[in-house]
């Protein structure tokens, strides 16, 4: 009687990471490629995202620097495009870039509540509508929002921030 073996998978997931020059989005980064991911890292500083990926690449990871401002979505939609045409079908996404100023309602400007939101919560939102439907179509993957404490608990002069990561929060719901 012949001996089954089981079937060895050797795809190495490709993981987006946005915001992914410094802080969390480059930790988060720099842990995916440690567990042999391939690492694509997106922001908007090129310079901090070459240094980051240099790092993982010197770590003996696979990582690739796409600049992406993720507030404008022609470049959401491009970065996407260049991922899967240069390392293949995003099989995890995470949505960490965000920016934010800490003022009061009041002071808080409109167009600084519109590049918040532009940042944090549509761009969000674009980036996993640009992997989504690979994702059903394969029945497989994975979208982390780095949403924040901000989500849930209440911090003097941040009412963007919180209303964008309570947006995030809820998406992220929705969608499970």
């Amino acid at each position: 009687m012949p001996r089954r073996t089981a079937k060895v998978e050797n795809h190495r997931p490709v993981v987006w990471v946005t915001g992914a020059s410094r802080g969390i989005g480059a930790e988060i980064a720099k842990e995916f490629a440690s567990i042999g991911c391939h690492v694509c890292l997106s922001a908007r500083n090129k310079r901090e995202l070459s240094s980051v990926v240099k790092t993982i690449i010197q770590r003996g990871g696979t990582a690739y620097s796409f600049p992406c401002d993720i507030a404008h979505p022609h470049s959401i939609s491009q970065t996407a495009q260049r991922i899967r045409g240069q390392v293949g079908n995003i099989d995890v996404l995470v949505n960490n870039a965000g920016i934010t100023v800490f003022k009061s309602f009041i002071s808080t400007t409109p167009k600084e509540f519109e590049d918040i939101l532009d940042a944090n919560l549509y761009g969000h939102i674009l980036c996993t509508k640009a992997v989504l439907p690979s994702m059903i179509k394969s029945k497989q993957g994975w979208i982390f929002n780095i949403v924040s404490n901000a989500a849930i608990k209440t911090f003097e002069g941040s009412a963007a921030y919180t209303a964008t990561k309570a947006g995030m929060l809820g998406v992220g719901k929705v969608l499970r």
